[in-house]
């Protein structure tokens, strides 16, 4: 409630602010463990694709996964379900390990 009342009285009208705001409470009022969870399934998979891209023998797999934020992003992209799509799986590994950090991300959203 403190929180909420010096963010109203100091805080600058700010569409942007607001929304993170929001968000911030939104989060508070949720579950912590079901949002570590996640974000601990996101950097597990962030870590494996970097990792496996030293062991690769793909050419395109060590191109999209060449720094650690590169991988992070591929694993927050998949695990959000929004797949933009720029950034691909190419060998067969990666496809694979792609797919069941998917499945993994259907099994958490249904429980």
């Amino acid at each position: 409630m403190l929180l909420h009342l010096c963010f109203l009285k100091h805080a600058m009208p700010n569409k942007m602010l607001i929304l993170i705001y929001m968000i911030i409470q939104y989060i508070t009022k949720q579950n912590w463990s079901q949002f570590f969870v996640h974000f601990t399934v996101i950097v597990f998979f962030a870590i494996l694709y970097h990792v496996l891209t030293r062991f690769s023998d793909n050419s395109q797999d060590i191109k999209e996964f060449k720094t650690f934020e590169d991988s992070l992003y591929y694993s927050v992209v998949t695990h959000s379900t929004v797949g933009f799509g720029h950034t691909i799986a190419h060998s067969t590994l990666f496809k694979r390990i792609t797919m069941a950090h998917i499945c993994i991300v259907i099994l958490l959203y249904l429980r």
